[in-house]
């Protein structure tokens, strides 16, 4: 197996985690800051969209979407739905992952421009792999704090 095949197995795998554990909040959930002042779920699952979003471009040669200069991303009013915001999340996980898919596996070595400098493209899938499980966490420990002892990802 390629290492970027091996790259995108595991994309694959977060980004069902990931999709999962955004069905088991509640709107009510996603929508508030836990503890009154944490991040709000949908602000966190609209930079992760944003993120794939950005590699995507990164990876097809296009210029990425704008994210915020300074402090964390918000999510935009017309977002700020459970199902507005899953579909958003599924949209670029779905185009990130068309666009990894389309390449053949023996260009996983080419470098692809960041904002960090050029990496190998199949660092940069292994990246946003991690990336989606670290914000899926963020959903996991949401789902702790009301009570959700769960795995939702079986």
């Amino acid at each position: 197996m390629s290492v970027l095949t091996a790259a995108l197995k595991s994309l694959e795998q977060a980004v069902v985690f990931f999709e999962k554990d955004l069905e088991a909040l509640s709107e009510e959930q996603i929508l508030n800051a836990p503890m009154g002042s944490a991040r709000k779920p949908v602000d966190f699952v609209y930079e992760t969209a944003l993120v794939n979003l950005q590699i995507r471009a990164r990876i097809v040669g296009e210029t990425p979407p704008q994210g915020v200069e300074d402090g964390w991303e918000v999510a935009p009013a017309e977002l700020c739905s459970k199902a507005a915001i899953a579909a958003y999340y599924k949209s670029s996980s779905d185009a990130l992952l068309e666009s990894i898919r389309s390449i053949p596996v023996t260009d996983g070595d080419r470098l692809i421009p960041g904002s960090r400098g050029d990496r190998p493209l199949f660092e940069v899938v292994y990246f946003i792999g991690m990336h989606n499980m670290y914000h899926d966490a963020q959903l996991n420990y949401v789902q702790e704090l009301n009570g959700d002892l769960e795995m939702h990802w079986f």
